[in-house]
């Protein structure tokens, strides 16, 4: 299970905000759209029926991974993309808002008293709910810092320029 983890933190902190970063302004994601479905695909992925079969089955383990990066994707845009509707202050929140998401599915993994899992013992899902929480929060953390930096940045320099 800790391999599982560490995969979707690197496919929702590492893949979906460089994508989303990267989008531009070729993606428009309304912000409570994009913490929704984030927040609705994390949960259902780590219900211990979706979860057992997703990882009793290749192909369906392969869509629920598509699946999280695309969720990442949608939940990162209006935080990092400089086409976001979003300000500095905005972008806060949003992320202030989000990113209990995963820690949330995080704390229940870690403090639930028996496994969720079929083959997942105890202390290997006690693992896999720290990382979760633990490490995805630290993660999102300092994304928050240099989303709501660099949105500061922005709008300095849109300051700058419209001074002159």
């Amino acid at each position: 299970m800790t391999a599982h983890m560490l995969e979707h933190l690197a496919l929702t902190l590492v893949l979906g905000p460089a994508l989303a970063a990267g989008a531009a302004g070729r993606l428009r994601v309304r912000p409570w759209l994009g913490l929704a479905q984030f927040a609705v695909l994390v949960t259902v992925l780590h219900l211990p029926v979706v979860w057992d079969a997703t990882h009793a089955n290749a192909l369906l383990w392969l869509a629920a991974d598509v699946a999280t990066v695309a969720s990442a994707l949608l939940f990162w845009w209006p935080a990092l993309a400089p086409a976001s509707p979003l300000g500095p202050l905005g972008r806060a929140g949003y992320l202030m808002v989000g990113m209990p998401v995963m820690s949330a599915v995080g704390v229940v993994l870690d403090f639930v008293d028996r496994p969720l899992y079929a083959g997942v013992s105890l202390g290997a899902q006690h693992r896999a709910g720290a990382l979760m929480w633990g490490v995805g929060s630290a993660a999102a953390a300092v994304i928050f810092v240099a989303a709501v930096w660099l949105s500061l940045l922005r709008e300095e320099r849109r300051a700058v320029e419209a001074a002159r």
